[in-house]
């Protein structure tokens, strides 16, 4: 009898699960060593407001994962309030409280496009302006979240024509990330079979469930009939 590996299971879930989800069913990314990693294509939801959208796009060059998001079309428009915003939801799943660096990487063509609103769940809106220098930049605004658990970050267009590519959530106030930054977090997957400390005979084939959730509840279940012991 031999004992599953459990991260190897978690690890060929999580590619699975990837696979099997749009970036719309991501569960919430998981707070590891104080960091929070997010590809801005890989939200929970978003809205359309006055004639504008969030659009996944690969026309700059430079980005990581599969794409960045644009606020589009660019007309050279400017939104004061978040209210009549579209907007980009990502969920956090955070095992500490306290005061938060969230670090973006963005690009804008010109100081027309260079700047959006960003909050935590649903309020708290702040303005951040970055570099429009044709180049993707990093710009960290610092917020604060009472409690531990899973939380929203928002982000609302406030001039079209922006880009946001990702973002990192850290405790630390010394950190600066360089270049891409680093890898993106892990959404949280649940393992709910078989239990952890379960036994089966070696080259055996074992069927997974697992459960991938975000704020809202379980978005995804997914079963697996493959995971040969070793």
């Amino acid at each position: 009898m031999h004992l599953i590996n459990d991260h190897r299971l978690r690890s060929a879930l999580g590619v699975a699960l990837w696979l099997f989800s749009s970036a719309q069913m991501f569960g919430a990314f998981v707070e590891s060593d104080g960091f929070v990693v997010v590809e801005a294509e890989n939200f929970v939801s978003q809205t359309t407001a006055s004639g504008h959208a969030w659009i996944a796009t690969n026309d700059v060059a430079g980005f990581v994962g599969t794409s960045a998001m644009c606020a589009v079309p660019n007309t050279g428009v400017s939104l004061n309030a978040v209210s009549s915003s579209p907007s980009l939801t990502y969920a956090v799943q955070l095992t500490n409280a306290g005061t938060f660096k969230v670090w973006i990487r963005a690009w804008a063509a010109t100081g027309s496009d260079d700047s959006f609103y960003l909050g935590v769940d649903g309020s708290d809106a702040q303005s951040v302006s970055f570099s429009h220098t044709s180049a993707w930049v990093w710009k960290s605004v610092s917020v604060t979240i009472a409690n531990a658990g899973t939380h929203q970050i928002n982000l609302w267009m406030r001039e079209d024509g922006a880009y946001v590519d990702r973002f990192l959530l850290t405790r630390s106030s010394s950190y600066t990330p360089t270049g891409d930054g680093p890898p993106e977090s892990a959404p949280g997957i649940n393992i709910t079979y078989p239990l952890p400390g379960a036994t089966f005979p070696a080259g055996s084939s074992v069927l997974v469930n697992a459960e991938l959730k975000d704020e809202a509840g379980k978005i995804v279940r997914f079963q697996r009939g493959r995971g040969t012991t070793r």
